[in-house]
């Protein structure tokens, strides 16, 4: 059965999102995440390079390792992009014994929070969501 969704905005400046993954959509999401000014940890074990130009001009901060227990610890939003079911599916039941919101971009079933797609242009933003 489908639960309700209720559409949230999120002040982020200044807090700590742990990103959980290195690819493509990993380094999308932190575009998205640096342009709310988030405190963002990426936790993987190789990172694309636009997620290494976001560590090597320090506007991200960069652990490489795989993902572990306990790295939920501190933050206030997850986002796991690893593309390995089982790691993702870690991450969110950690994240929600944490009480901690949590973005799963493999399977929406396992978010507690979900991203909308988002048009910015010169006559401001237009958010979609399903």
């Amino acid at each position: 059965m489908n639960s309700p969704k209720f559409p949230l905005m999120l002040d982020l400046v200044g807090r700590r999102v742990l990103l959980v993954g290195g690819g493509s959509i990993a380094a999308r999401r932190a575009r998205d995440l640096l342009a709310a000014r988030a405190n963002i940890l990426v936790v993987a074990p190789q990172i694309c390079e636009t997620l290494m130009d976001f560590v090597d001009s320090g506007q991200v901060e960069w652990e490489k390792r795989e993902y572990s227990a306990g790295d939920t610890v501190g933050a206030w939003l997850v986002q796991t992009a690893t593309g390995r079911a089982e790691i993702d599916s870690a991450v969110a039941r950690e994240a929600e014994t944490s009480r901690i919101w949590c973005v799963v971009a493999s399977d929406g079933a396992l978010s507690t929070a979900w991203t909308a797609a988002v048009a910015r242009g010169s006559d401001g933003v237009v958010v979609a969501v399903s």
